[in-house]
């Protein structure tokens, strides 16, 4: 079977016995990596076999095939899919992000600030599981809810250490290598991605 034939295989398995018109492409790729297949996301530029609807943020895109789209529409329709399960894609959580269970003030021990970190994680992946958030991502979400450098912060409470250090220590996280790039790394809740191996 070549690799267009396996594509439109696991997007056929993935959305069979949904309401789903579309795939995010980074759901699709870890279902390929699975199968020691490694895509990259030019595959699907111009190839005819497959649609792709592009989000606000170019690191984030789906993919369909043509098939599941409606017949009449040659538009993209509003993706139902992955999104709506899952409710926000990361950009709108970082634009839009809800209340916070802490306020500022309450950031006032360690256990406080993991609290913290904790709700951050799960407002970025909306309880996603095995969804892995960048540092960068991460920080920038603290720095909207709470008006301070994440790096401040944590001085406070651990002088010495990085947020990664943090992290990993706590077994609420859990710290792997990027998936991207293996100079960087990326942050889940443990719990989540735990139930999914």
């Amino acid at each position: 079977m070549n690799l267009k034939e396996i594509v439109k295989k696991a997007i056929r398995k993935e959305l069979d016995g949904t309401s789903e018109n579309w795939v995010r492409f980074s759901r699709l790729a870890l279902i390929l990596r699975r199968d020691g297949i490694k895509i990259k996301a030019g595959y699907f530029d111009k190839n005819p076999d497959f649609r792709i609807y592009r989000t606000e943020n170019i690191n984030v895109f789906y993919v369909t095939l043509p098939d599941k789209l409606p017949q009449n529409n040659t538009k993209h329709p509003p993706i139902r899919k992955r999104v709506s399960q899952s409710r926000k894609v990361i950009s709108k959580a970082v634009n839009k992000p809800p209340q916070p269970k802490l306020t500022p003030d309450q950031i006032n021990s360690p256990e406080s600030l993991e609290q913290a970190f904790l709700d951050i994680l799960i407002c970025l992946t909306e309880n996603q599981l095995n969804h892995f958030i960048q540092p960068e991502i991460f920080g920038n979400q603290f720095y909207y809810i709470y008006q301070k450098p994440i790096r401040q912060v944590i001085k406070e409470f651990f002088p010495n250490k990085k947020l990664k250090n943090v992290l990993n220590e706590s077994s609420l996280f859990l710290v792997r290598e990027s998936s991207k790039d293996s100079n960087k790394w990326e942050v889940a809740i443990a719990k989540l991605v735990k139930q999914v191996f």
